[in-house]
């Protein structure tokens, strides 16, 4: 019987990395599908890239906007995706450069300092 593998985080691997590479090796030699992610590497090397005949590489890009409301609505539901649309918002426009928040100068920051934060603290 063939088993699929989930390695997530092969960066974390640490002092294991090199056992865990290991047992990665032995499940793709023994016939199982393996999934592994990782970000990339500190020393950019890893023994399993000496198996590329085995590997399917691919690099994932960030979400997009869309695709993160997509995932908070599924995991909050509609009671709470209101809560993640206004945590959104108050990040997008903490990220604004400053010359686009306003023109305003002292009544700006004034206006900053009365709001909560992101998460909702005074």
């Amino acid at each position: 019987k063939r088993v699929a593998f989930l390695f997530e985080g092969l960066e974390d691997g640490g002092a294991f990395m090199r056992a865990v590479e290991g047992v990665i090796r032995n499940l793709i030699l023994d016939g199982h599908l393996v999934i592994i992610t990782s970000r990339p590497l500190l020393g950019g090397e890893s023994s399993l890239e000496e198996m590329s005949e085995y590997l399917t590489v691919m690099q994932l890009e960030n979400l997009s906007d869309e695709n993160k409301r997509a995932v908070a609505l599924k995991r909050l539901g509609h009671e709470g995706i209101g809560g993640y649309d206004e945590l959104f918002n108050r990040l997008r426009e903490s990220q604004a450069p400053a010359d686009a928040q306003g023109e305003n100068g002292e009544d700006d920051v004034r206006e900053k300092e009365n709001e909560q934060d992101v998460f909702g603290n005074p």
